[in-house]
């Protein structure tokens, strides 16, 4: 669910970024970054599983999505994405992108539709940064909980 939430958000970022006139560059590549980070993120559990899954990992994952399973991929700079703390780095280009779309709302008169628009885009930001934000505390909670 989260997830599915995360990619939801990605997208609405994008499209309420490629919205902005003149365009949120930065929300924009940070946004498609996003896209791309979360959707390799999704599919590394199905293309290098790990099994047997415990049913308590099985269990959190309905609720968190496949990145809750565990996963093993044949080399090492991917299986940094099992740490919790992964969620961290987007997590701060989300907030660092609402940010920039709030500062350059600021500066435009407040009910004009170019800052409305900016308005949104940093709100879906500040969403994203949010739910990745969760997921690396579930991430840390599950790790404590369930360590041998």
């Amino acid at each position: 669910m989260l997830d599915l939430a995360r990619a939801l958000f990605a997208v609405a970022a994008l499209v309420a970024s490629a919205r902005t006139s003149p365009r949120h560059v930065v929300g924009v590549v940070i946004a498609l970054l996003l896209v791309a980070v979360i959707a390799i993120d999704t599919s590394l559990p199905f293309v290098w599983p790990v099994t047997p899954v415990p049913a308590e990992l099985a269990l959190g994952s309905l609720f968190l999505g496949p990145t809750a399973l565990p996963h093993a991929a044949p080399w090492s700079p991917l299986s940094a994405t099992m740490d919790p703390l992964h969620h961290l780095v987007p997590a701060s280009l989300s907030a660092f992108a609402a940010r920039s779309a709030f500062s350059k709302s600021r500066g435009r008169r407040p009910e004009t539709d170019a800052a409305h628009a900016y308005d949104r885009a940093g709100l879906r930001f500040v969403a994203l940064a949010v739910l990745h934000a969760l997921m690396s505390l579930s991430g840390v909670l599950v790790r404590v909980l369930f360590r041998d």
